[in-house]
């Protein structure tokens, strides 16, 4: 009687008094699914669950070695072919000073910079993030605050403004009386064309005319490109 091997549940067949012989059953079984159907290309057999054998197309038009090797044609992009890619991250640990709506932050030190989009030369250049190319980015900010000098309640402003004048994102928060310290983050998709720049602002509003600090910790911002804006 043939008996049942492994987890496919191979039938082996055995004369009488003899043990199967499974490893070569397993070779046989291999060597018989090695290649795809007389005609097939760029498939894969996989062994499904209940033994069957199915046959799936290898996407990109790459070749299967009998070795599990897969090899992409010439022309495939894989990632060590892909350029660099438009991004950078800008911080500060600067303590700030925010007297009204909005402030420009100056970004002092590069965390990366892989295509000139901020410089450190000057204040004013600081405050900038540009795009090299048009595209949809990726914008993240983030701020912490000290707690509120006073026993008023004021709001605490976070804004990204395109262009020196243009779109405002904003994040806002109420903050009552002697509130901790707390941080404020921003986040968005943007469109940019190339040399469009953005800056982030801090700002305060409401009862409160004291003076608000952004405390020494490391506030940052980041702006990555992520592709083509759609048509």
């Amino acid at each position: 009687m043939p008996e049942e091997y492994g987890s496919l549940k191979l039938k082996v067949p055995k004369s009488e008094g003899e043990a199967p012989d499974g490893p070569k059953a397993f070779k046989e079984f291999a060597d018989s699914i090695a290649k795809p159907p007389t005609g097939a290309k760029n498939q894969v057999a996989i062994v499904q669950s209940d033994g069957s054998i199915v046959y799936k197309t290898i996407k990109g038009d790459g070749t299967l070695e009998q070795d599990g090797t897969l090899t992409l044609p010439a022309g495939a992009v894989v990632p060590s072919k892909i350029g660099t890619l438009p991004s950078c991250k800008v911080s500060t640990p600067n303590t700030l000073a925010i007297t009204s709506e909005a402030i420009a932050i100056p970004f002092s030190s590069e965390v990366w910079d892989t295509s000139s989009m901020h410089d450190t030369s000057s204040e004013a250049l600081q405050k900038k993030l540009a795009a090299p190319i048009d595209g949809l980015y990726e914008l993240n900010a983030y701020i912490s605050w000290v707690k509120s000098p006073d026993k008023e309640t004021t709001k605490r402003l976070l804004r990204a403004r395109i262009g020196g004048s243009g779109t405002y994102l904003l994040n806002s928060k109420n903050v009552s009386g002697e509130a901790p310290d707390f941080s404020q983050e921003l986040s968005a998709p943007v469109r940019l064309k190339a040399s469009e720049y953005v800056e982030i602002l801090a700002g305060t509003s409401g009862a409160s005319t004291s003076l608000v600090n952004l405390p020494t910790v490391n506030h940052w911002a980041s702006l990555v490109w992520v592709g083509p804006y759609p048509s």
